[in-house]
């Protein structure tokens, strides 16, 4: 019995594995951490950023959130309005020594595109200061 080789193919298996395929569309999915004390609101939230292709981090509070920080650093975090003093006071510093973006909230369904773009925008200002710092000239260059 002669084996065909189906390496080349593009799926081999009957179902596929994890991971990413020519098919996918290449983007950059920024890590969030979503930070709610409501489970319903919790769900909602993580639902709706999952469908907009943000990675989602869910967390039942701040304290949770700070604890998933140690391992984790998020590009954004959305939290709601109880919860962002908490962080704002305790939240240390992120990627390259940088603040991370924190976006408060209402937790009204019906603002989820308001908080998809809110996010949207904290991203492209951490990523315009992230270009000035890298192209600035640095000290005791030759």
């Amino acid at each position: 019995m002669r084996r065909a080789e189906r390496r080349q193919a593009a799926e081999r298996r009957i179902f596929p594995r994890g991971g990413r395929r020519a098919s996918d569309v290449t983007s950059y999915s920024p890590l969030i951490f979503l930070v709610t004390r409501e489970p319903e609101q919790l769900r909602f939230w993580e639902a709706l950023l999952l469908d907009h292709r943000f990675a989602v981090i869910p967390c039942n509070g701040a304290g949770p959130a700070l604890e998933a920080f140690r391992a984790l650093k998020p590009d954004v975090i959305v939290a709601a309005s109880r919860d962002v003093a908490m962080l704002r006071d305790r939240l240390p510093s992120g990627r390259h020594r940088r603040s991370i973006p924190l976006v408060e909230f209402a937790g009204r369904p019906d603002a989820g595109d308001l908080l998809v773009e809110e996010i949207r925008r904290a991203l492209r200002t951490t990523r315009m200061s992230d270009n000035d710092t890298s192209d600035a000239p640095r000290s005791g260059a030759a």
